[in-house]
């Protein structure tokens, strides 16, 4: 089980942003059902989202028990406290997307596995995703990040793609961008 490198502190090398910006990067890079994931330190918190086309009702309220189930279940079978702060759907159109809000401090990137395969599963071709392919080989390009096994960013940043690149948001007054 490895736990998203959270606690407090500044990483290695004393920059609490490039650690943060890492994780963020990362994440984005190794699930590309992800389309933003935003941590909120002071709040203590981590808002992963995703995008569906032409889910129900009904198909919207199972996929939110499956993810709720399926996480109580891995922090049970690993004895783990914590569990989903949240998961919210909001439809505009035909167009749903779903955010999952979990305590930043006891996630753990097993869980975004978990999540990602839940949602794989249960809504196919109905889930957005983006691949970021190396021209010509139908595979993602490797990611050379080291993620560090300590730090907090003290900063609230918020990680998505765009254009085929990942970019990652400092938050507050002068929002800046950092990768």
């Amino acid at each position: 089980m490895n736990a998203l490198p959270y606690s407090p502190g500044n990483n290695r090398d004393g920059d609490e942003m490039s650690t943060g910006t890492e994780i963020l990067a990362r994440v984005l890079h190794d699930f590309p059902e992800v389309v933003t994931i935003n941590i909120e330190p002071q709040l203590g918190l981590i808002r992963f989202s995703f995008l569906a086309w032409e889910l129900t009702g009904a198909r919207r309220k199972e996929v939110c028990r499956l993810l709720q189930e399926s996480i109580a279940t891995w922090l049970a079978l690993n004895q783990k406290e914590g569990g989903v702060n949240k998961i919210d759907t909001h439809s505009r159109g035909r167009l749903t997307m779903l955010e999952l809000v979990r305590d930043l401090f006891t996630f753990t990137w097993d869980e975004v596995g978990i999540v990602v395969e839940v949602l794989r599963t249960n809504l196919r071709s109905h889930l957005i995703v983006e691949l970021n392919e190396v021209e010509g080989t139908g595979y993602a390009e490797p990611l050379a990040l080291t993620v560090p096994t300590t730090t907090v960013p003290h900063q609230r940043l918020l990680a998505f793609r765009h254009g085929g690149q990942v970019c990652v948001y400092k938050l507050g007054g002068n929002n800046q961008c950092v990768y």
